[in-house]
């Protein structure tokens, strides 16, 4: 089951609005994660659409964070007669939740470098998460102690198919993580439990021998080793009685992905999602050029706009192309058209000002305009090269002026 649309009224900063969200043709043989992307600057509302699907998933938690009041009228074809003010809670609607999670579970993912070393037991069971746990995007102070007691048990059950020569449930799924990690880090990784003389968990990173405590970690690494492990974990107990529980459908929220990592890894985090995920509806709020461009299947792209009166309109969604550079993502996508930061801008503003003042015949603005240029000059190779072309520019448009002068005298 996937959310098809969200309709909502008096849903500030958007007043009402409707968003249609495409589905992947053939979803039965669905390979890849299918991907919504909300794009927009800042104070155009794209975590409160998250928090607004969460509401849908059954957790208004977040909604009430924000304290806004809200009209819900339409989540995946199921309509209600009249609107459904905000303080009414799910549990109340005569129709039940809009989503009930045995059908497909849902969370959130937050990528902030949360996970810690925490303390591991032999056999101990893993608390079943609340819809309000799941569905936060603040993690439960007991939140690194859970994930890692679920990959402890999860690593000793499958050392176990390992020894009686089966490759199980267990191996397949910590093997996925220890893939994804290295598929993004581009560095080998792994696993490491003991159980003498104490119960614990470390990780091997790298070609070196010495295994490390999570907290040691770099923050990157714990930030998607955070997500990646609560996912895993959650879908092993939402999904228990299957052989391969990454391959069930479930729905993922993920605010701002590119948190904490280099540009290079921005580019592999999401399709190393969609390939972990297969099954997955994905919600991304992101202002990665990076993460935009590194999506080329299955994903549009949904643009928030902000409007002079300060409410939101959305854009129709958008199919991701295959061939877009992060370039293109920038400039046509998050809509960044300059590539300097302010200051250099108003430098170089100021400079084509006097240019243009220089060609109508002003010796004094020429005189600036050259002290202009050979001050930009000074701050770095890139803006000498731009201003010299623009120079070399302006002597020929003063060349064809002087000629054309000439001719009409």
């Amino acid at each position: 089951m996937k959310i098809s649309a969200l309709r909502a009224n008096l849903f500030p900063p958007f007043g009402h609005f409707e968003i249609e969200f495409p589905h992947v043709e053939g979803d039965c043989d669905q390979e890849l994660a299918e991907v919504h992307v909300f794009t927009g600057p800042n104070g155009s509302g794209k975590t409160r659409l998250m928090a607004l699907i969460a509401g849908c998933m059954g957790s208004y938690s977040e909604l009430k964070k924000r304290d806004i009041g809200k009209y819900m009228r339409e989540f995946q074809g199921l309509a209600f007669d009249g609107d459904l003010p905000f303080p009414l809670g799910w549990q109340d609607m005569a129709s039940g939740p809009l989503m009930r999670r045995e059908e497909t579970p849902s969370m959130t993912f937050c990528p902030r470098a949360y996970l810690e070393s925490a303390e591991v037991r032999a056999n101990a069971e893993i608390r079943l998460p609340t819809v309000d746990d799941a569905l936060s995007f603040s993690r439960p102070s007991d939140e690194s102690q859970r994930l890692l007691q679920g990959l402890f048990t999860m690593d000793l059950q499958a050392a176990t198919e390992s020894r009686h020569g089966t490759d199980g449930r267990y191996s397949r799924m910590i093997q996925s993580i220890e893939r994804a990690i290295q598929d993004v880090t581009g560095v080998p990784f792994s696993f490491v439990s003991t159980v003498h003389p104490k119960p614990e968990l470390r990780v091997r990173w790298g070609a070196h021998p010495e295994t490390y405590e999570i907290t040691t970690l770099p923050d990157g690494l714990r930030s998607i080793l955070g997500w990646l492990v609560q996912g895993v974990v959650w879908m092993d107990i939402f999904w228990d009685s299957v052989p391969d529980p990454l391959s069930q459908p479930v729905i993922l929220l993920v605010d701002e992905p590119e948190t904490h990592l280099h540009p290079e890894w921005q580019w592999r985090v999401m399709p190393m999602m969609q390939r972990l995920f297969p099954k997955a509806q994905i919600f991304a709020a992101t202002h990665s050029p990076f993460i935009v461009s590194s999506l080329n299947e299955n994903a549009w792209i949904h643009r928030l706009r902000v409007t002079r009166n300060g409410t939101v309109t959305l854009d129709e969604p958008k199919p991701v192309e295959k061939g877009d550079s992060y370039v293109t993502a920038l400039s046509t996508v998050l809509e960044v058209s300059d590539w300097y930061d302010p200051e250099n801008r108003k430098l170089l503003a100021e400079f084509r000002e006097l240019r243009s003042a220089a060609l109508k015949g002003g010796d004094t603005e020429e005189q600036e305009m050259r002290e202009k240029a050979q001050e930009i000059a000074g701050r770095g190779m890139e803006l000498e090269q731009v201003v010299g072309a623009e120079l070399r520019q302006y002597e020929r448009q003063k060349q064809q002026m002087a000629e054309l002068k000439r001719k009409k005298a």
